[in-house]
């Protein structure tokens, strides 16, 4: 059965929706061509409250969340995230994360839609020895992301302390009657907010998204969907989840390997990295169509001068910056190498392409870094 987010109802009248990792989501509002440039050139507002969110609370939080993930928790101060890794004993990724630092002993993750089941089972699983206790709060609460350039704008008419909020860093919210946290973040390569509230009621959760989409629309923004969502992270090189990697990808050929804090104690996973390490036999890569045919999950790569098989892309699209092909995969370690010329077996013909790291657009121009 499709579930439905809290506010799925208000995104069908204006919006055409698909079905997500289980969820019933808004694939577009305008064009999913509109909306990503709106994220890259203004401003954008998501709905992602799909995503998975657990509070892990007690002395050991801290203690637990190191032994569970492949980063180094310990490094966060009180109020500080960081990407990181849930891996498996063989050094699998179980799912790739974020992890809030609330406090010493509470801490938030937040993981995959499709991983929702898993991910609690995964953590609850392990928390033997451990003490803390577990909350999924997924169903509990919204999240809304507003992403882009403008994004400071539109969030600082509901919390003033937009602009002093450093990157990475997670607060207190609270917006009338709605409780919860804010935090700059984001799954775009774009400068950006996401909120997560507390649901105290429905009204107040739709008062908040249409006032944030209202001040996006006057700023010049729009309200996007998972379409625009997927090309954003594509073209930032952000992985989705069972597509450029999943319990037999490891971090190291994921090109993930500075998630991975080996400095600090055991963790779950830690003893087989040691030996992948210096193992490695193919990298993810990103790669651009010399066209604008578009590379799809499952196409075969290959060396332009002999066919040899390269091997595979795992994600693509169109990028509207580059108005080409683009997409990611996975290819032997000795042609993981930017500007390397490669063919890709597109429905039958073979198209040129070039790999190219990430992101693939100019950062000078987009993406959290480009020049002001």
């Amino acid at each position: 059965m499709v579930k439905k987010v809290p506010l799925s109802d208000i995104h069908s009248k204006e919006a055409q929706m698909t079905e997500f990792a289980g969820f019933y989501m808004p694939l577009f509002y305008s064009s999913i061509l509109e909306e990503h440039m709106a994220v890259r050139e203004k401003v954008g507002i998501f709905d992602v409250s799909h995503m998975g969110r657990a509070l892990i609370e007690g002395v050991d939080a801290t203690k637990f969340v190191n032994y569970l993930t492949a980063n180094d928790v310990n490094r966060l101060v009180d109020g500080k995230s960081h990407y990181s890794l849930l891996l498996n004993e063989n050094g699998g990724i179980v799912d790739d994360i974020l992890v809030y630092r609330l406090t010493q002993s509470k801490i938030m993750i937040v993981y995959n839609a499709g991983n929702r089941e898993k991910d609690l089972k995964w953590i609850t699983s392990h928390a033997d020895g451990f003490n803390v206790s577990i909350e999924d709060i997924s169903d509990r609460t919204v999240m809304i992301a507003i992403q882009g350039p403008l994004a400071t704008k539109v969030v600082g008419k509901i919390y003033r302390g937009a602009t002093d909020l450093k990157r990475f860093y997670i607060t207190r919210f609270s917006y009338k009657d709605i409780e919860g946290w804010i935090s700059r973040t984001g799954y775009t390569g774009e400068d950006g907010f996401e909120i997560i509230t507390y649901i105290n009621d429905t009204n107040s959760v739709i008062n908040l998204w249409n006032n944030l989409k209202r001040d996006v629309v006057s700023t010049g923004g729009l309200p996007c969907g998972l379409g625009a969502r997927d090309s954003l992270r594509l073209e930032a090189g952000y992985c989705l989840y069972g597509n450029d990697i999943d319990e037999t990808t490891n971090p190291y050929e994921a090109n993930l390997s500075w998630v991975v804090k080996m400095d600090q104690g055991d963790f779950i996973g830690k003893q087989a990295l040691l030996e992948l390490k210096d193992n490695i036999t193919r990298l993810r890569i990103g790669l651009v169509m010399n066209d604008r045919s578009i590379p799809r999950k499952g196409y075969d790569i290959y060396d332009c001068d002999n066919m040899d098989l390269l091997g595979q892309v795992t994600s693509g699209g169109f990028s509207p910056i580059l108005k080409k092909g683009i997409g990611m995969g996975y290819v032997n370690v000795n042609y993981a190498v930017d500007g390397q010329g490669i063919c890709i077996d597109v429905r039958g013909k073979t198209r040129d392409a070039i790999i190219r790291n990430f992101p693939l657009y100019d950062t000078d121009r987009f993406g959290f870094r480009r020049k002001q």
